[in-house]
């Protein structure tokens, strides 16, 4: 039997109880500081919604493209 394997790469970082907006603004404002930055920005219930035409039927759903 074969063993699945997840890829393991990325990071996590706890950003405390802020809301996603607050949360992605101090990520950017910090990838600033350090010399890099966002090169796009995602819509993902937009994304999702374009080629079916129907919302995600769950907002975690959308959110779990932020999370990866």
């Amino acid at each position: 039997m074969t063993q699945q394997v997840v890829p393991t790469y990325g990071f996590h970082a706890p950003l405390g109880n802020s809301d996603l907006s607050v949360s992605a603004e101090r990520v950017i404002a910090a990838l600033k500081a350090e010399g890099s930055g966002v090169l796009t920005e995602i819509d993902g219930q937009a994304t999702m919604k374009s080629p079916l035409g129907i919302p995600c039927a769950h907002p975690s759903q959308s959110q779990g493209l932020l999370q990866g």
